[in-house]
């Protein structure tokens, strides 16, 4: 098998391709394209373009793409998209100029994230402020228990087989835990309600 080697400007970079032509510079795009056909290896079943970065000491860089000016912001400074049989491209991962990343499709972590904070935005679902309208028909305790002795979770929330089948989904499950707070608000106002309802009957009937 032949290899070709393409040297760019970067320190210590090689970009090694297999059976590839040259890198040429398309200037009625303006950008450089690297030709490279798609062949594997049978044993290692790799191809395509190769970036090995060995570096001689901590905190240095591998890569860079460095975008400045007023449309930074608006420019793919890397992307990963697809293309269909019209020759139409549509963007898959998406890292723009400022840092900001959109990803179009699942996004598959094995390894745990560490993170400041998670912003979830999914309009077609409510926020379960609905608990608190007066139309709400929250459940009495007596069907709580019932519901509980049947099915062994809370009402709304996925089962232990269910989350160890299918996950869990951050959006929906802290909808849903968010409902059952309001709903024990809700509980414990009315067993505050009869308390007082009782208090005042006991203090009548002493008088």
């Amino acid at each position: 098998m032949i290899w070709r080697k393409f040297i760019l400007t970067l320190p210590a970079l090689i970009l090694v391709g297999c059976c590839g032509e040259d890198i040429t510079y398309n200037a009625e795009k303006n950008r450089l394209e690297v030709e490279l056909p798609l062949a594997s290896g049978a044993a290692t079943g790799r191809g395509g373009l190769w970036v090995r970065f060995v570096p001689s000491g901590d905190w240095g860089y591998a890569g860079q793409f460095q975008v400045e000016g007023p449309h930074a912001g608006n420019t793919k400074a890397l992307a990963v998209t697809t293309m269909n049989e019209k020759g139409e491209h549509t963007d898959r991962f998406v890292v723009y100029g400022d840092g900001r990343g959109i990803v179009y499709g699942p996004f598959d972590f094995t390894a745990p994230i560490t993170v400041k904070e998670i912003i979830a935005k999914d309009t077609a679902r409510r926020w379960p402020d609905y608990v608190l309208s007066p139309s709400y028909r929250l459940r009495s305790l007596k069907e709580l228990q019932q519901f509980i002795a049947t099915h062994g979770h809370l009402p709304g929330l996925p089962s232990a087989q269910q989350v160890a089948a299918q996950g869990v989904p951050l959006f929906a499950t802290q909808q849903a835990l968010v409902e059952k707070v309001e709903e024990l608000s809700l509980y414990v106002i009315d067993l505050q309600r009869q308390i007082d309802s009782l208090q005042r009957q006991l203090q009548a009937y002493r008088q």
